[in-house]
């Protein structure tokens, strides 16, 4: 079959080199390889999350398959593609709309295929499997959240630091609880006056530098980083 690849990483695991976009591009080709499918392109989607669809390389990979262009989707892992069981579902439905319709079991024209769950859309089997693996790695990241989200709200109970250290404090000497930051403090004060004067929040930032503020990791203020400065509880 013609097929197109997709790979895709996020900010965080291309800092920690998780599923790098080399070793999937990889894999997918060593994949086609052994099945005898013609690689027709690999697209792309770097430092992006699995939240959303709305991601340029998957885009061009689903217009692929509605235009006919290709035979087969392939991944290394379903989570590349999508963490979302309704995303997955989508997709399927595309692949399964330009099937060919002959017969009582309409096989997909266009075949989805996983690589490390040796998953492939083309068969009954396969089919089924997908949304199988779907609906478990759903179930898997829902009872992940809830397990976090418990134990951030004990931790914040027990007066200690949950997630990123948000600015006016800095961990304390016991490396877990929060102790206020005067310094920080004084630099949302004076944005907030600002803000409140009507200044963009690009103006803000270079108010802030000349001023000789840096922002939580030492660096230059972008627009994003003033408005979640400006949310602060402090």
């Amino acid at each position: 079959m013609k097929v197109v690849g997709y790979i895709r990483v996020s900010t965080e695991e291309q800092a920690t080199g998780g599923h790098s976009l080399v070793s999937q591009r990889s894999r997918i080709e060593a994949y086609c390889s052994l099945y005898g499918h013609e690689l027709v392109g690999v697209e792309e989607d770097a430092g992006w999350s699995a939240g959303s669809m709305d991601r340029p390389a998957i885009k061009r990979a689903l217009a692929a398959v509605s235009g006919r262009e290709v035979e087969g989707l392939i991944v290394v892992r379903l989570d590349r593609l999508t963490r979302c069981l309704a995303d997955l579902l989508d997709v399927i439905k595309l692949c399964e709309e330009h099937g060919n319709g002959k017969g009582r079991a309409r096989s997909p024209a266009v075949a989805f295929m996983c690589v490390e769950d040796h998953l492939d859309t083309s068969t009954p089997t396969g089919l089924l499997m997908v949304h199988i693996f779907g609906v478990l790695a759903e179930w898997e990241r829902s009872t992940i959240g809830v397990r976090i989200a418990d134990t951030m709200q004990t931790m914040a109970a027990n007066g200690l630091r949950v997630g990123s250290i948000p600015h006016g404090y800095r961990l304390g000497d016991d490396g877990k609880t929060l102790v206020a930051d005067e310094v920080e403090k004084a630099a949302i004060r004076m944005a907030r006056r600002l803000k409140a004067d009507g200044a963009s929040l690009r103006f803000i930032g270079r108010a802030l530098e000349e001023a000789g503020h840096a922002n939580k990791r030492g660096g230059r203020w972008s627009a994003s980083s003033v408005k979640l400065m400006l949310a602060a509880k402090v």
